[in-house]
């Protein structure tokens, strides 16, 4: 009994699709496979592949406690107050750092503002944040290697107000 639940194990692993070997970027959501641009996405809880790595990053809203962890952390943006003109920020992912990364925002505007994260070019959320909001993007590494990668941070006002916003980022 015993082996044949290990061959229909092994059978569902056979025969399970490859997406990883696909020459462009897949997003597919979590619970259901619907491929969306692979330029621009709603990222809530999506699952983000990139071609001809394997890469798989989940792609969150909000803090969730992290399955996997490897016990570094690594500040990218030091927490900082941006009062004035827009927040532009880069950094760079390095797998050693943790395989989880928290990119954190707060709106302490009298008007509302944009948020866009972008990784390796491509965008994963561009929303507008409302007056006394917080919003967390959250990205983890499915397969446990380590995030890498380069990833920008852009806060702006659509009206041209100025911005009193709060923003931090670390891997962990």
């Amino acid at each position: 009994m015993i082996k044949l639940l290990g061959l229909g194990v092994a059978a569902s692993l056979l025969f399970t699709p490859i997406t990883g070997l696909v020459d462009s970027p897949s997003l597919q959501k979590s619970s259901v496979s619907e491929v969306s641009s692979a330029k621009s996405y709603s990222f809530n809880n999506y699952i983000y592949e990139e071609p001809g790595t394997g890469t798989k990053i989940l792609v969150g809203d909000g803090v969730k406690v992290p399955e996997l962890a490897r016990g570094k952390e690594a500040v990218k943006i030091v927490r900082v107050n941006q009062k004035g003109g827009a927040f532009n920020d880069s950094f760079t992912c390095e797998p050693d750092d943790g395989v989880n990364l928290n990119i954190w925002m707060m709106n302490n505007n009298g008007q509302s503002v944009q948020f866009q994260v972008w990784r390796n070019g491509v965008e994963f959320t561009n929303q507008a944040i409302a007056v006394g909001s917080q919003k967390t993007i959250s990205f983890t590494d499915m397969l446990g290697n380590g995030l890498d990668g380069n990833y920008e941070v852009y806060i702006y006002s659509l009206l041209g107000y100025p911005l009193d916003v709060d923003v931090s980022a670390r891997q962990f």
